[in-house]
């Protein structure tokens, strides 16, 4: 009846005017475009400076201004503690103005829509005076679905106050008790007391005189009234516990490029320093060592503070990885070394180790994470995401993932609510957060706390003195979890400690949302493959060479990855960055490129002797793989004449000159059968050989000795026989390679989602195609066809290959259709309830029913080389050389081959996009088929040089190292990071176990089992030539061999 809940409510929201007894404009403001000078010389305002008011607008967006603010300290505010206020803006965005604050030449806190705060003084004197500089970035409009305003960027506030602290320590313990009746139970005895406690503490405030020496007395006694009252109330204290992390998100590039990313790291971590010299309690994390990187080179001394602080404990720099990944698209081998260089830079630079993952926004989850984690000493893994999924929420929070190989990894899902149907990595510390975050916790059956993560983020920023000041005054709210300010590693060494009664959940982690990231931005995720096999040719040459004498280069390899894992940040490779970025990242694989090239040409001196004039021409065909090569390939064709043969003593070779649908002319080499991790030389012949089989072709049709494949008008294969096995491969009356373009408007999220309801709309399959008959063998048969879709035109060379079961698509496609996705559709005569994908290190089924919302959720799922439908003696494999996206239902295989969204990049995969797929029909499954294998082959070509190989420990042709098991692949051969051994991983991919002999061409002197790292070195066993041991399904191993 006295509306006290309301009185309440009121009083709180007038009392934010009252946390300054003192405030003055500052009346001088000036501001200078960069560049300037000297932004620190203030002498000649005439010059380089104009004065900004109230109220003003900025001038530009996307423009950097230095702020010139001269302030001189009232002489009766002497002895007290003064501070700035400034809002850069009245929006609250995440592309409004922000500021990096130097107070007399010295850095000392970020400004943003957040942080607009900075103290000058706790004990001003008369009459002082600061130069306040502020470096300032205005911002960029940013219009599209859910960024859709263009604020108006007016400089609000600038001023200087005298803060009243026990004003704000009244204010902010009094609305920590409000807001915290909000989620407690209105008809319990203890929402009543705390009503009444804080209607009594705001009957004593003396109104009369507002700001007044005595209206602050006032507040003084009511805070003390408020105290003793919350100590006295007969409340037990709740038994679960929140343990509180400050916590920064640094997305490394978004919205924003990685020159601002910088200043935001510079703004955020000079905030989070300053907050630590006021607040001793205050404990912080931060992962990613490219942000410590980069403040290593920005700001030293800043730097060094930070090492200071991690030192004392209370900046704990962990996470695992160089940055936050992406964790679907990258392969194993780049997440080997965003581990290994992550751990080094982390135990080198910051004298720490790390124990978790740190992964709160990554876009899905790899099963083979868990062994990845364990292999490079990683014991617990938190993320936030997963609780996006659309349909389905995880059963658990603080569970035990069970890997592909079976490792497992002690795993807390952060439970902060957001106010939407997620949770959140950027907690604000308000009740309904702490509550709610305990509330939704799955396992208070057996354990009694949870980690929270607090400070603003994706931009930075990170905590606040109010969120600092509020987790103080949480602990006296009755019945309320009880918050801690603490550290992240010590959270899980607490949970450890309850490790087997926690549940397990085995399989992927797969996130039910933002299914258009493992398509979107289709040329940075080519470039990245490409980048990943070239750094695994270019190691493995460096390899050979250093045992000639060559100095293995490995700062130089260091700074490559380095350069590669900062590209597969989780919004960079998925393609949810704006326009910039990609020109960003596209600069950066060209510079990756020519790095790699550099080193491959230094190698080339090394290995390769040249031939003289009078000698017979040779090349030196160089297989980076793990096997023996038998399928044909393409060699860029050097200038060598057309069809020519060449000649080994182990081989008899065929070539034949074609051209890729790009236009580039290339040798088609068959009968090499180049051995694994080789260099072989050939003389090149003169006069041509007859080739052996089948290779029939019209313009309609391919038949080679196994296939024979029909087309119909539209370029689609309307029939694939197979002659070996007498079967049609193809459903009845469906035709494959078709491509279908789908309207694509998801809700929300244009980049990143792709709605199930897509399926409902296809828009079209394409006009009639023209076809015309290319290649005619005697190695290759090539049918060219051209079709329109859209707007689009996709021209592909369809080519058959002499006594091979591979069909190659190689295909350019000119794209410029909006909302819109293209996808190659395979109909199969194949009864299988699950498909076999490829993954990082090993491969998963997904079923092909839409049985549960489980199944129905992964309407749209990640693979990598491969996927494959097999029934019981029979399958279909459909390769590619830079693709992610697929989706196979029933006995439909499809392939994503573009998706064209409009924000937040409007540029976003429109132009020429080049690609490759192969359909591959296979007896048997495709462990018999060697898919792994044919997989790894369409991705990378032997490498040619013009020359003799010359090495003194390997003849021509022979083995560097060799395995004599099918199921176990190669994947790296490189030398050690420090040292002079040579490592070699592999890993298993049959889901087969045995024993392995891996054979080196000479007799190692040592060899040991080392991790992922490099280290914790197992004796393995050595006999002559070979290492033998034991592999288990699933299983990666890395080996260190000295010669």
């Amino acid at each position: 009846m006295k509306l006290l809940y309301q009185r309440v409510e009121s009083r709180l929201k007038e009392f934010e005017r009252y946390l300054s007894e003192a405030k003055s404009p500052i009346s001088q403001i000036w501001i200078a475009e960069e560049p300037i000078s000297d932004p620190f010389d203030f002498s000649r305002h005439s010059e380089n400076w104009s004065p900004i008011a109230i109220g003003d607008s900025w001038p530009k967006f996307e423009t950097y201004y230095w702020m010139h603010i001269p302030i001189q300290i009232p002489a009766e505010w002497a002895g007290r503690s003064v501070e700035l206020i400034l809002y850069l803006s009245k929006e609250h965005t995440l592309h409004t103005p922000e500021g990096l604050a130097y107070v007399n030449s010295q850095l000392r806190h970020g400004l943003d829509r957040n942080h607009n705060k900075l103290i000058l003084s706790t004990n001003a004197k008369a009459n002082e005076r600061f130069d306040v500089a502020v470096q300032v970035y205005t911002g960029k409009p940013l219009q599209f679905i859910g960024y859709n305003s263009v604020p108006r960027h007016q400089l609000i506030d600038c001023s200087i106050a005298v803060p009243h602290s026990s004003a704000s320590d009244f204010y902010l313990q009094a609305k920590a008790i409000f807001d915290s009746l909000g989620v407690m139970p209105r008809d319990s005895r203890i929402w009543w007391e705390l009503l009444e406690i804080l209607g009594d503490c705001f009957h004593r405030i003396d109104y009369k005189y507002p700001y007044s020496k005595d209206f602050y007395i006032s507040i003084e006694q009511a805070l003390s009234f408020l105290q003793d009252k919350m100590r006295a109330l007969d409340a037990s204290p709740a038994r679960s516990k929140v343990i509180a992390a400050g916590h920064a998100h640094i997305d490394v590039a978004w919205l924003w490029t990685l020159k601002r990313t910088r200043e935001k790291i510079l703004h955020t971590f000079s905030t989070v320093l300053d907050l630590m010299d006021r607040f001793p309690e205050f404990h912080y994390f931060q992962s990613q060592p490219q942000v410590y990187q980069y403040i290593k080179e920005d700001n030293p001394q800043l730097f060094e503070k930070i090492r200071e602080r991690i030192a004392e404990g209370r900046w704990e720099a962990d996470g695992g990885m160089w940055l936050e990944s992406d964790c679907n698209v990258t392969s194993g081998e780049s997440i080997v070394r965003q581990f290994l260089y992550g751990r080094r830079f982390f135990e080198e630079e910051l004298q720490t180790n790390c124990s978790v993952l740190w992964l709160p926004d990554v876009f899905g989850y790899s099963w083979q994470l868990p062994q990845i984690m364990r292999r490079a000493e990683i014991s617990y893994f938190m993320t936030t995401k997963i609780s996006w999924n659309q349909y389905n929420q995880m059963p658990f929070d603080s569970f035990r993932w069970k890997g592909l190989d079976g490792t497992e990894i002690l795993t807390h899902f952060v439970t902060t609510p957001s106010g939407q149907w997620f949770k959140t990595y950027n907690a604000m510390l308000t009740p309904q957060e702490i509550k709610g975050a305990w509330d939704v916790y799955q396992q208070k059956d057996i354990h009694d706390e949870i980690l929270v993560t607090y400070g603003y983020g994706d931009g930075g920023g990170g905590p606040t003195e109010e969120m600092l000041m509020t987790a103080a005054h949480l602990k006296a709210i009755p019945s309320f979890p009880q918050v801690q300010l603490g550290r992240v590693n010590e959270f899980f060494q607490r949970l450890d400690q309850i490790r087997e009664k926690t549940p397990i959940w085995e399989g992927e982690l797969y996130l039910e949302y933002h299914r258009g990231t493992y398509t979107s931005q289709a040329q940075n995720k080519k470039f990245n493959r490409e980048a990943e096999f070239l750094m695994q040719q270019a190691e493995f040459l460096a390899s050979l060479a250093a045992a000639k004498g060559f100095e293995y280069p490995n700062e130089r390899f260091r700074r490559i990855w380095e350069r590669i894992l900062l590209n597969q940040f989780h919004d960079i490779l998925p393609g949810s960055s704006i326009h910039e970025v990609y020109e960003d990242s596209s600069r950066d694989y060209a510079w990756i490129r020519a790095e790699a090239e550099k080193i491959i040409s230094e190698t080339e001196r090394t290995l390769i002797q040249s031939f003289n004039s009078n000698e017979k021409k040779s090349i030196t065909l160089i297989n980076t793989l793990g096997w023996r090569r038998y399928e044909p390939f393409l060699i860029p064709a050097n200038g060598l004449p057309d069809s020519i043969p060449m000649l080994h003593k182990d081989s008899d070779v065929s070539v034949q000159s074609v051209q890729t649908v790009s236009g580039e002319k290339m040798l088609l080499i068959d009968g090499a059968k180049l051995h694994a991790f080789s260099a072989t030389s050939f003389h090149v012949g003169e006069e041509k050989k007859e080739t052996r089989g089948v290779l029939l072709a019209t313009n309609a049709s391919l038949e080679n000795d196994l296939l024979t494949v029909k087309f119909n008008r539209r370029g689609e294969i309307v029939s694939l026989f197979d002659k070996e096995i007498e079967r049609e491969v193809l459903h009845p009356d469906e035709p494959a390679n078709v491509f279908q373009a789908f309207e694509d408007k998801p809700l929300a999220h244009d980049a990143w989602d792709i709605d199930i309801y897509y399926q409902d709309k296809l828009l079209t399959t394409g006009d009639e195609a023209r076809m015309e008959l290319v290649e005619q063998g005697p190695l290759r048969a090539t049918i060219k066809v051209t079709k329109t879709i859209l707007d689009g035109i996709i021209e592909q060379n369809i080519s058959i290959y002499r006594s091979s079961r591979r069909i190659d698509f190689d295909t350019k496609v000119e794209w410029s259709n909006k909302d819109v996705l293209l996808k190659a559709a395979f109909p199969v005569a194949i009864h299988a309830n699950a498909a076999t994908y490829d993954i990082q290190f090993g491969n998963l089924e997904r079923p092909t029913h839409w049985n549960t919302s489980w199944d129905w959720a992964r309407f749209e799922t990640c693979a990598h080389k491969w996927v494959d439908l097999s029934e019981g003696d029979y399958g279909v494999s459909l390769i590619n050389n830079c693709k992610y996206g697929h989706d196979i239902r029933k006995h439909t295989m499809r392939l994503t081959l573009i998706k064209c969204a409009g924000a937040p990049d409007p540029k976003q995969d429109v132009g020429t996009h080049y690609f490759t797929y192969s359909l591959y029909p296979h007896p048997s499954d495709w462990r018999a088929a060697h898919i792994p294998q044919r997989a790894h082959e369409l991705n990378v070509q032997p490498m040619v040089f013009a020359g003799n190989f010359s090495h003194p420990r390997l003849e021509n042709g022979q083995s560097f190292a060799a395995i004599n098991r099918e199921n176990v692949i190669f994947e790296t051969l490189k030398c050690t990071e420090k040292g002079n051994a040579f490592v070699l991983r592999l890993h298993e991919c049959y889901n087969q176990r045995g024993n392995v002999k891996i054979r080196f061409h000479a007799p190692p002197q040592k060899a040991v089992e080392c991790n992922l790292l490099e280290r914790d070195d197992q004796e393995v066993e050595l006999e002559g030539n070979e290492i033998r041991f034991f592999i288990k399904p699933y299983e990666i191993r890395t080996f260190k061999v000295w010669f």
